[in-house]
């Protein structure tokens, strides 16, 4: 009886992941063949931190969809995990253990259910925010590629969490007409200054952010150049102090009758000393 014969795949052009090009994407997260924390990352909140370490999974696997060994992608996938763990397991003081138990979770997928780390963060009155690590399908895609035309696209926002919680005020603490300050690029933060760099410029600098959240009145002292008063209490007995030391003494009888007194809507804003 003759075998059946059938043409093979032996010297067909195929679509394949370079091994070398495997190794050089896990580089980023080793360290003498280990994979490590990623100190850089630590000031970030832990929606961020799944939220780009997905994007840069998602972003690998969408490129290569049409590989033939897209599942090696799986080995990427792991060492990415892995570092994220660790990243979050210093950020919190834990360990990688009792932060795997914490988030671990099973995602749909069409090609069945996929492990994942998955963060919800429970907002009052909204949906929840979800962030998931992980939870994709390394199946081939066989999908027939057409161009796209790519428009263009506007960040307006960098800081996730704050735009979408609303997060209280960096400054003053304070929950009510949260805005969000933008600077065109952290450089202007560095700029070497005699006198002390404001809270909010610190803040934004330690967090190597180009946003930061502040009240409605926070935000116009920025934007209005006015600084913050180290003493608290009565205004006026702040500027009537200032006006005492400039000019020494009393205020006198002609300075009396234009003192802040006979202003009582005088702000420290409007005080001449300021």
């Amino acid at each position: 009886m003759k075998s059946k014969q059938r043409r093979t795949g032996n010297e067909g052009i195929a679509l394949y992941i370079p091994e070398d090009g495997i190794q050089t994407k896990r580089k980023r997260y080793l360290r003498d063949g280990k994979v490590v924390h990623r100190t850089e990352l630590m000031n970030e909140s832990e929606y961020d931190l799944r939220t780009r370490y997905q994007w840069a999974y998602r972003g690998l696997v969408e490129y290569d969809g049409k590989a033939q060994n897209l599942a090696h992608l799986g080995y990427v996938g792991y060492t990415m995990q892995t570092s994220l763990l660790k990243t979050l397991a210093a950020k919190n003081r834990t360990s990688l253990v009792k932060t795997l138990k914490r988030l671990q979770a099973t995602t749909p997928t069409p090609n069945g259910p996929r492990k994942s780390l998955k963060l919800t963060i429970q907002r009052e009155g909204k949906r929840p925010l979800v962030a998931t690590f992980g939870g994709l399908s390394l199946k081939r895609k066989d999908t027939v590629m057409t161009d796209q035309v790519i428009r263009p696209y506007t960040r307006t926002r960098s800081e996730i969490v704050e735009r979408l919680r609303k997060d209280p005020c960096e400054v003053c603490g304070s929950k009510e007409h949260i805005q969000m300050h933008h600077i065109r690029k952290l450089a202007d933060l560095n700029k070497q200054e005699k006198r002390e760099k404001p809270l909010w410029m610190k803040v934004m600098i330690s967090r190597k952010r180009k946003s930061i959240p502040l009240c409605k009145r926070c935000h116009d002292d920025i934007h209005h150049h006015r600084p913050k008063l180290k003493r608290q209490g009565n205004e006026r007995a702040v500027c009537s102090d200032k006006l005492q030391a400039r000019f020494g003494g009393g205020l006198g009888e002609k300075a009396e009758r234009t003192s802040l007194a006979a202003y009582p809507t005088m702000t420290p804003s409007m005080c001449p000393i300021f």
